[in-house]
């Protein structure tokens, strides 16, 4: 048996669309749905955006400013 895991939405007609190729077409299937919150979701999206931009901009990257270093100071 093989395994295919894909990330979709039901439509609002309660259809679920596969981004697959025709190798399932005619084909027997059985399916298993699994529902996730909502807040999963957000808290995922959070998490990778932190991932992917945290420590983009360090100390050593930025020019000494006397307005830089009060803004940076005011608004930790």
């Amino acid at each position: 048996m093989q395994v295919f895991k894909y990330h979709t939405t039901v439509s609002n007609r309660g259809e679920l669309n596969l981004p697959v190729g025709t190798f399932l077409s005619n084909k027997e299937v059985e399916v298993i749905v699994v529902t996730r919150k909502e807040s999963e979701n957000l808290d995922k999206s959070k998490i990778s955006f932190v991932d992917k931009w945290a420590g983009f901009l360090k100390d050593s990257d930025m020019v000494a400013d006397p307005k830089m270093e009060y803004l940076s100071q005011k608004y930790k």
